[in-house]
């Protein structure tokens, strides 16, 4: 059997795809050399991972503003189809985050990606993810992974390419359909595709409803993934409000799909970063990093006995610097129901995190 392929994406902040792979591959081999079986294998030897990178999109767009030397709503009045309650929310919010290099290499993103450059962002998504599949041989499964604002960015790029497909700059069009190719695990990481389009929806209408796309679940045609992971951590910020977290009765998928299909990992420990949002403490949590492995590896490459797995878990010790502090504030967090709200939070959270640790929030 050939490797599987992982194709993965990062969130908000300074990103390359590189480093993001990298990122990955630390988290998958803390996470083998766990086991004894396991303990020489490297991720890497049997897993292709495809990494996408769309930073230096926003990059690009950090620096015409910064040469500028305007106030940030000046670059987005130039655009004129935003709407007037969007500019509105950014000029109140200006005093507090124009100039602040974490508001330029965080929170902007989100702003680029919901406000202007969702398409382009999609694009790149969808004509790497299209490149790697055309060298895949048909004993590859394929398996896809994003992390915070990149759930969101790898949901709607998914949700458009599985339905009327994402024309390029050529008029070539990208599209599937389940049936010509359906993902093995959809991975969303700190998934905040709800929170985006909660938060967004009234003011913008940019992102799609995750609840009614076909990237989920499903035996048929109605969902482009056969296993999909929904992983979350009870103090990350960034799923404490507007959570993707769909029930059983909702009718999202069917019951059967759900129970056998769907995987709702939440976890409260911090076995790797004090940083709750940190995305290779997330993939190495063993009650993540399990089930990351036994399904994205291929078939015969990580074999583990149920005795291993549980004396390796036990001696999995949780890191005590800062959590007590992370929790409590965490805790404390108001509730927002608007991009205003989930701007001040991103910023609070921000420089709550560096005071602590020392890092932003994405950095492992």
């Amino acid at each position: 059997m050939g490797k599987s392929i992982l194709v993965v994406t990062h969130g908000m902040g300074e990103h390359t795809a590189e480093a993001t792979k990298k990122k990955v591959i630390k988290a998958a081999n803390i996470a083998l050399s766990r086991y004894p079986s396991s303990k020489d294998t490297k991720f890497e030897d049997h897993v292709e991972i495809v990494s996408i990178g769309y930073d230096d999109i926003f990059e690009a767009e950090r620096k015409r503003i910064k040469a500028a030397n305007e106030p940030i709503s000046a670059y987005f009045k130039t655009h004129s189809n935003l709407p007037a309650s969007f500019i509105q929310q950014i000029v109140s919010l200006e005093s507090r985050i124009d100039k602040d290099t974490f508001f330029t290499t965080h929170i902007l993103d989100v702003l680029l990606y919901a406000g202007l450059h969702g398409p382009r962002v999609r694009l790149r998504l969808a004509e790497k993810f299209a490149e790697a599949m055309s060298t895949r041989t048909s004993d590859q499964a394929v398996h896809v992974m994003a992390h915070s604002l990149g759930t969101a960015a790898m949901h709607d790029m998914l949700a458009k390419l599985y339905d009327k497909g994402i024309e390029d700059e050529n008029g070539k069009r990208h599209a599937y359909t389940p049936g010509e190719l359906r993902i093995d695990s959809l991975w969303m990481i700190s998934n905040v595709s709800q929170l985006l389009y909660s938060v967004n929806r009234n003011v913008l209408g940019t992102s799609l409803n995750p609840l009614l796309s076909k990237v989920k679940p499903a035996t048929d045609d109605s969902g482009c993934a056969e296993y999909f992971f929904n992983v979350f951590h009870e103090f990350d910020p960034f799923t404490l409000f507007g959570r993707f977290d769909p029930k059983f009765d909702e009718e999202w998928v069917s019951a059967r799909v759900f129970q056998r299909n769907y995987v709702r990992i939440e976890t409260e420990r911090f076995t790797y970063s004090a940083n709750p949002h940190d995305l290779v403490g997330y993939l190495t949590n063993p009650n993540v990093a399990i089930e990351f492995l036994d399904r994205v590896m291929p078939t015969g490459t990580f074999n583990v006995s149920d005795a291993e797995v549980d004396e390796a878990h036990r001696d999995v010790q949780d890191v005590h610097s800062g959590v007590k502090a992370i929790k409590d504030y965490v805790s404390a967090i108001d509730s927002f129901d608007d991009l205003k709200g989930l701007v001040s939070m991103i910023k609070a959270y921000g420089e709550f995190i560096e005071g602590l640790l020392g890092q932003d929030p994405d950095d492992d």
